[in-house]
């Protein structure tokens, strides 16, 4: 029996008026980044594809578990699923990734990308990287 997959769609519907993650720094722009973040985000299990889903509307873990009918401690453990999955270091840089990725947007995820593994360098005695 086949799985059956759970969509995720662009709230906005409408990717010109986003605009989120204009920039002046000059990012380099990684085109085959958005087909792997997307792989990630296919591999995950339907369950945690429906609390993707939630986390991208802006939903908070309470709000999640009311409306999966689910613990919050649960809801909180596909979040850290998710925030592995996609490289992320909480939920609002995976629910960003996610809607970049979901609205078809490869420079504002790569831009988005370059900026969470630039601060992954950084250390307390190593502000600047």
């Amino acid at each position: 029996m086949k799985a059956k997959t759970i969509p995720l769609s662009c709230p906005t519907g409408n990717d010109m008026d986003f605009d989120l993650f204009r920039l002046a720094a000059p990012w380099p722009v990684e085109q085959e980044m958005l087909p792997t973040l997307s792989a990630s985000v296919d591999a995950l299990r339907p369950q945690t594809r429906r609390v993707l889903s939630l986390l991208v509307e802006g939903h908070s873990n309470k709000e999640i578990a009311w409306r999966l009918s689910l613990q919050e401690s649960t809801v909180k453990s596909h979040i850290t699923t998710i925030t592995k999955a996609l490289g992320c270091r909480n939920r609002t840089q995976a629910a960003l990734i996610a809607f970049c990725v979901v609205c078809n947007l490869p420079s504002q995820a790569a831009k988005l990308r370059a900026i969470i593994d630039s601060r992954a360098l950084r250390t307390p005695s190593n502000p600047k990287g």
